[in-house]
This record gives C-alpha cells, structure tokens and sequence, in this order.
C-alpha cells in the first residue's frame, strides 16, 4: 500500500522561543501567541522584540515578568534592551530546554511561595530576584534549578525534569567560577549579583539533599562577599548604584540560613560551622531594607537567641572537657538570661496589611520557636547528656506544646518551611517508639517532599536507635551525624 503523505507545515525562524524549544509551529502574533496562551506558557521573544501585554486575557502565571512589576507597585513597562542584555546571552536561560518554561511557572506558582512567609505580591523570592532574573541569566538558571529541585522532588520519574534541572544547574556553576574568576574588589554591584546567585545555590543543595557540606561551601563564600559589601559602606548610607532591595534580602537570607543550620554546638563540626556575626545576631541594620521580615516574620529576636544558645552549649561542652561536671555560675547566668528573654518574647501586633488567619499562623510558627528554644536551651546547660529528671520532664512538657503547635499549622503553606528547626529539636527528644513513629511518617509523606526532610527523618531514626546515653537532643545529633558522616543543611 503507497503511503499518502501528510501535509507538512513550515516553521518559521521568526516564531517566539517557547515555540522554537517545543518544536512547535507559532502563529507570531505578538506579545504573546496562540499556543502560549492556550498552553498558558510564557510567551519569551528575541531580545529586542518583547512586548507587554496589557490585555485583560494576560495570564498571571504565564507573564511573570508582569505580574512580578505590578505587584511590585511598579508599571509594567518594557526593560531597556541595554539593561536587558547586561548579563543575557543569545541562548536565554527559560529557551535553555523544552522543560525550562515549565520550572519558571513552578517557581511562580509554588517554590517561591513555599520559602518565604509573605503573600506572593511582597514575596522577595517573587518581587525581586525574578525581575533580576529576567536581566540576568546566571540568576534565573540558578532560579530554574531551585524550582526544578523543588518539582522533581514531586515528579522523580519525569527523566525530562531531572535532566533540565541538572543543565541549570551546571550552567549556574559553570557561570559563577567564571564570574568569581574576574571579580575585582571594587566591583561592588557584580558581588552584590554573585551574593545572590550563590544563595539560590544555597536552596538547590539543601532540598537536593545533599549530605557532604555543598550548602556551607557557598555560605562561607556568601559571608565574604557581605563582608566585602559592608566594609564599603555602611548599610544606611548611599550605595552608588547597588540594588538596595536585593542586597537587603540577601543578608537577611543569608542570616536566616546560618541560623536555621544552627543545629549543633558551635564549633564541634568545623566543615558546616558558619560564623555568626555581628550582622547576623544583630537585627538593627537588617530591618533598615525594604524587604526586611520576609523570612523571620516578626520573630527575628527570637531566631537571633538561637545563635546565643548555641553559643552556650559550646561553653557548656567546653567546660565538660575541663572536668566541670555542672554547669558552671557564668552559664547559668547566661542561661537564666536567655531563659528571660524566650519567656518575655511578645509577637508583634497585626499588620493593617494581614488577616487574622495569616497574622494566627504566623504566631503559631513564632510559638513553635519559642518551644524549640527552651528543648534547646535546656539541653545546652545539662551538656551532653542530661540527666537530671527535672529535666527531662521539663524537655517533654515543651516537646507536648511544640508538636500541638506543629499540629495547627500543617495546613498553612507559608510556614511549613520554618516548622523544621523547631521540629528538629523537638525530634531529637521523643523518647517513646509510638511519637518517634508519628513524626517519622509526617516528615516521610507529608510537609515539603524534599529531599533534605527525607534526611532528617532518617538522621532522627538513626538517633533513636542509638542505644549511646548521649544520643538524646543537639547533641544527640551531632553524635549521629558524626557517626554517620553526613552534613544535613536545612532550608
């Protein structure tokens, strides 16, 4: 039998990207064609050529580069095609793979909200760094690998995904080595750039699970890259041209990742060891940027007191080792001190800006906090290994009140990424098979699907099985991690 041949239909070179990657045919009806919006995808044009569309028909979650500028109070104009191309080349990071539309909808749509506890139109996740990353490809390769790790951690069998992931993030690598290589000490916008293209790197490694320290390799380059920036300038002062709102998230970015991975006595592992510096303990000259409260919500004074109960289950240790088997007046000083301050905490009242429901969830997380601060603080004065009853009893009494906490608010999005340090505490306590079961299953099936969350569950089974006296709280886990050789960072 002849085979009739079917029809063929050229495709046109002068088509919009997403069309070109998906090998599809494009009606080039601009700004945004057929197939792009019946696909909801976004409709991307060769530099030079894009357009914004007005029209009431524009899709949100398929022109995020609008939607970002209007919920940024900013009219959605075009970007000068000189800014536009300052850090773009003729391969664009969103035409990079069939599958790279797809993970810039993601982004949008889920990861970015996921990180930070703020509506998606004062999300900075949103608000800043993805207008940057339509300017910047480097950025939005590092932003596609965040939303791919974030998406194939729901998909692992899509090999399309996974594959598209690890191109972004090859690219971003590659990119920021050669960056690194070039930059020069008075070169204070390209570092603000590199600072906050290294902690999206940051996200990519935690929720990829990565158990050999990648995470903290970047957050020490993080840390100069500050330090260079405020040796330059004081942070309420003129910066010459450096985005005010993007360096402003990523030293509050940075700060909330070196506390959140405060999870063991400072000092004991050398390798996930981050310095907890001035501007990190102190919160007075991070709460002068715009986008200040993204990510402690309020409770900032309380994430700080982490770093000073760190502080002191070093000491505590310390004096351990010197043969002082109680504590010794000083620590208990410092203790009482801290104690205070956890007690007298009060959460900041409502923003005209919140709901009730919101302003509730975000007490809520602040609450889970403060209990995870008393399991810790208690813990850091008996040592490494507590063994007064009085104590103990009182460890599982704030356990009872964090997990009732964590009970609430599973069901709020927003603040499920902040439930893991108080949950890691709280975990590294539970003493009975049925709780440990409990919390084992919530971590494995439920909460954020990542990889980094399916480690901790395993870090926590490998403790509780660990018949070692001191395999019980912060130091507990330090013992395990040790014993295992693993370097769980947390996002």
């Amino acid at each position: 039998m002849q085979r009739q041949d079917r029809p063929r239909h050229s495709r046109t070179r002068a088509g919009c990207l997403t069309c070109r990657s998906r090998k599809k045919k494009c009606d080039e009806i601009r700004p945004r064609c057929a197939g792009c919006r019946r696909n909801m995808l976004n409709c991307t044009w060769p530099a030079g050529t894009l357009d914004v569309d007005s029209s009431p028909q524009a899709s949100t979650i398929a022109e995020p580069r609008t939607m970002v500028l209007q919920c940024a109070g900013t009219q959605p104009v075009g970007v000068p095609p000189a800014v536009r191309s300052a850090h773009c080349g003729d391969e664009r990071a969103c035409s990079l793979t069939p599958q790279s539309v797809a993970l810039l909808s993601h982004y949008l749509g889920q990861t970015a909200s996921y990180f930070a506890m703020r509506r998606l139109e004062d999300n900075p996740f949103v608000t800043v760094l993805l207008p940057l990353g339509y300017m910047d490809d480097l950025l939005m390769h590092g932003l596609l690998a965040f939303s791919g790790a974030h998406l194939t951690m729901k998909e692992p069998e899509n090999a399309a995904l996974v594959r598209a992931t690890s191109m972004h993030y090859s690219k971003m690598i590659t990119g920021l080595l050669g960056e690194f290589a070039a930059l020069r000490d008075d070169d204070l916008d390209k570092m603000e750039r590199l600072l906050r293209i290294l902690l999206v790197a940051c996200h990519y490694e935690a929720i990829c699970g990565d158990t050999k320290g990648a995470m903290f390799n970047h957050l020490r380059a993080s840390r100069q890259l500050i330090l260079s920036l405020l040796a330059h300038k004081n942070v309420r002062q003129s910066w010459n041209g450096v985005n005010v709102s993007a360096l402003g998230f990523s030293i509050e970015l940075y700060s909330y990742l070196v506390i959140l991975n405060t999870i063991i006595p400072y000092g004991k592992a050398k390798d996930r060891t981050s310095a907890l510096d001035a501007f990190i303990v102190s919160v007075e000259d991070m709460s002068s940027f715009p986008t200040f409260g993204a990510l402690f919500a309020g409770s900032h004074e309380l994430f700080r007191l982490i770093a000073e109960v760190n502080m002191l289950a070093s000491k505590r240790l310390a004096e351990e080792a010197a043969g002082e088997t109680q504590p010794s007046p000083s620590s208990r000083l410092t203790h009482d001190d801290i104690l205070q301050r956890v007690q007298a905490w009060k959460m900041p009242p409502r923003d005209e800006k919140e709901s009730v429901k919101d302003w509730e969830h975000k007490r809520c997380a602040a609450e889970m906090f403060r209990q995870g601060l008393h399991i810790y603080l208690l813990a850091a004065l008996a040592g490494s290994i507590v063994t007064d009853p009085d104590g103990v009893c009182a460890i599982h009494a704030h356990v009872v009140k964090l997990f009732t906490h964590a009970g609430e608010l599973t069901a709020a999005n927003n603040y499920v990424a902040t439930m893991i340090w108080p949950v890691l505490m709280g975990g590294t306590c539970l003493v009975e098979q049925g709780q440990q079961q409990v919390l084992a299953e919530a971590i494995r099936t439920g909460w954020s699907s990542m990889n980094h969350m399916k480690i901790v569950g395993d870090i926590l089974q490998l403790l509780w099985k660990d018949p070692d006296p001191r395999a019980f709280g912060p130091y507990g886990l330090y013992l395990t991690m040790e014993k295992h050789d693993l370097k769980v960072s947390i996002v």
